[in-house]
């Protein structure tokens, strides 16, 4: 049941030592997080997530650039270690 999420969500804060924010709101970020993490436009995830505001969804893509960052770090230095086993013949 809804009492039953909502509880064990509470607990799990309190264990983490997190800030408890609400369940419902957690579930939102969280899709808003992932849909832009797979490259889903801005402004369907506006609409889906109901803002009226465009900055209001901004919010979810501070992380998702963090992460389009990570994978570009690791994409590079794949390049580069394949780039250094390469050998150049004539």
């Amino acid at each position: 049941t809804d009492k039953n999420l909502n509880s064990i969500w509470r607990a799990a804060c309190e264990a983490a030592k997190v800030k408890q924010i609400k369940l419902y709101n957690a579930v939102r970020h969280s899709l808003g997080c992932q849909l832009l993490d797979e490259g889903v436009e801005m402004d369907i995830v506006r609409q889906q997530l109901g803002h009226t505001r465009p900055e209001m969804t901004m919010r979810y893509a501070k992380r998702s650039q963090a992460k389009l960052t990570k994978m570009l770090e690791k994409r590079r230095a794949m390049v580069v270690d394949v780039a250094s086993r390469l050998q150049v013949t004539n």
